[in-house]
C-alpha cells in the first residue's frame, strides 16, 4: 500500500505540473521545485510529460476554440494581420523545425503555446518538436536543482571548506546556457528569415 502511495505521487504531481503550465503565465518555478523533489529521471519525466502535455492542451484549444476568433478579429488590425501571417508562414512552412529551434529558447510564458494553435502547424509535428525542444532546458533546469539540493544537503559536511569548485562549476554552466541560448535565439531567427 505504501508503494503504490509512493508511486502515485509524480503522476498526482505531473498532473499539477501540466495544470499549472497550462494555466499559470509565468511558471518558472515549477521545474525546478521538481527537481528539488524527486530524483532526476523521475523529475524529468514529470516536467516533460507535464509540459508537452500543457503545451498540447494549449495547442489545441487555440486550434479549436480560438482560431477563427482571432483571425476574424486580426481581419479589424491590418497591421497585425500583417505581422502575424509572416509568423504563420514561417512557422507553417518550417513545420517541426521551426517548432524545434523556438523551443530551444526558454519561455516561461504558457500563451505561445496557444499562438501555435493559431498557426498551421500540424499537430503531430508541434508535440514531436514541443518534446525535444525542450529536453535540453529541462536537462540543465533539472540538473541545476539537483546541484543546489545536494550543496543543501551537504551544507554540514561542507562547512568551513570553501565553495569555490561547486561555484565555479554553477557559473560555468549558466555561462554555458547562455551562450547556448543565444546561439539558438540566432539560429531561430535565421531559420525564420529562410522560411519567410
Amino acid at each position: 500500500k505504501g508503494n503504490l502511495k509512493r508511486e502515485a505521487y509524480p503522476r498526482l504531481v505531473g498532473l499539477l505540473y501540466a495544470f499549472c503550465d497550462l494555466l499559470i503565465p509565468l511558471n518558472i518555478g515549477l521545474a525546478p521545485l521538481c527537481g528539488a523533489m524527486f530524483d532526476f529521471p523521475t523529475a524529468l519525466a514529470i516536467v516533460l510529460t507535464g509540459g508537452v502535455a500543457a503545451a498540447t492542451a494549449a495547442f489545441f484549444i487555440g486550434r479549436m476554440l480560438l482560431q477563427d476568433r482571432v483571425r476574424s478579429q486580426l481581419q479589424k488590425m491590418p497591421t497585425t494581420e500583417r505581422q502575424f501571417s509572416f509568423i504563420d508562414r514561417a512557422i507553417t512552412r518550417g513545420g517541426f523545425r521551426a517548432v524545434f529551434l523556438l523551443r530551444l529558447i526558454p519561455t516561461p510564458v504558457p500563451a505561445i503555446n496557444f499562438l501555435y494553435g493559431l498557426t498551421g502547424v500540424s499537430g503531430t509535428s508541434y508535440m514531436a518538436a514541443t518534446a525535444l525542444g525542450n529536453l535540453p532546458g529541462s536537462v540543465a533546469i533539472l540538473s541545476s536543482a539537483a546541484l543546489g539540493k545536494q550543496l543543501l544537503l551537504a551544507r554540514g559536511a561542507l562547512h568551513g571548506r570553501p565553495l569555490l569548485p561547486a561555484c565555479a562549476l554553477g557559473l560555468a554552466a549558466a555561462f554555458a546556457l547562455v551562450r547556448l541560448g543565444a546561439r539558438a535565439v540566432d539560429a531561430a531567427k535565421a531559420a525564420l528569415d529562410d522560411l519567410a
